[in-house]
Order: C-alpha cells, then structure tokens, then sequence
C-alpha cells in the first residue's frame, strides 16, 4: 500500500507543480477530458493513460478517505503504471506534453501554396488563366509604371508631330 501512496504523491506533486494549483493528477485528467477528440486522436494511448489516472485517483481516494477499503483492489500494475507515467512527464513523453508538441509543430507548418491565376502548365507553350485576356497584365499592381509609360510616349509622338508638323508647313507653303 506504501508503494502504490509513494508513487502517487510524486506523480500528484509534479502535476501540481505543472498546473500550479493543488490536486494536479485531477487537474490534469480535467486538461485531456476538455481536449478535442480530433486534436488526441494522434496521440498515442491517449484513452489508456486517461482510463489509468482516472483508476489510481479512485484507489487513492479510496485508501485515504474509506476505512474499509481493502488494498487488494490496486496491482503492481498501478505502481508501475503512476511511476512510468512520471517519468514520461519528466520526458514530455506524456499526453499533454505530446499534444502542445504537436501544436507546435503544426503552427510551424509552411503556408500552403496559392496558385496564381496565370500558371505555367508542363507542356504546353501558352499560360493559362482563369481571367479574360483583357485582363491579363504582367503586373496589374504597377499601374503607376504603365501611365508614366504612356504619358512619356504620348510627349514623344506628339513631339516628332508637332515637329514634322512645321517642317511640313515651311516645306509646302
């Protein structure tokens, strides 16, 4: 019976350590029974490690709160399983460590490539794209390039007119 306490008092003191609050291991079997089904699902004996805690705190509170608790219901299993499990907290190696580790990971995940609607297809000579040719602009966001482009141009034409313009005039008239 004192194995089975000693193991649970260091597990209990390192969950409330974690979540810095009293009665850690039901505090900590509170975090996985609010966690999402579909974010435990990759974690692996999720549901075995929740069914275990959930066991030894009832034969815990059983032993230290019911007087005629018989010690025969807890089995080495139980020891073995609250002292493997501290030392897979110890590893974050246990179901919360796991799941905030996937979180992670999971947030580091590049962003997902967007297709640009003009894209190259292997093979082919031409781009496709999902809009009408007229609106096919190499850079539709450099519009300020494009009207300094034909404003400059526009002088220029107007000039060689204008030029050609009064050569034309004092070589006729």
């Amino acid at each position: 019976m004192n194995d089975f306490l000693d193991a649970y008092k260091h597990l209990e003191k390192i969950c409330s350590e974690i979540f810095d609050q009293q009665h850690g291991i039901t505090q900590y079997i509170d975090e996985m029974g609010n966690t999402p089904r579909s974010s435990s699902n990759n974690i692996p004996n999720w549901d075995r490690d929740l069914e275990n805690l959930k066991r030894v705190r009832h034969i815990r509170n059983a032993m230290v709160h019911d007087p005629s608790y018989s010690t025969d219901d807890y089995q080495t299993k139980d020891v073995e399983f609250l002292k493997d499990f501290y030392n897979r907290i110890l590893q974050q190696q246990d179901p919360l460590s796991l799941l905030r580790i996937q979180a992670r990971a999971a947030s580091h995940k590049p962003a997902p490539v967007t297709i640009n609607p003009q894209t190259y297809i292997p093979g082919s000579s031409s781009i496709n794209s999902t809009k009408p040719s007229s609106f096919n602009h190499v850079n539709p966001d450099n519009d300020e390039w494009d009207t300094s482009k034909f404003i400059f141009f526009f002088i220029v034409v107007m000039t060689f007119i204008g030029i050609f313009g009064w050569i034309a005039f004092y070589i006729f008239f």
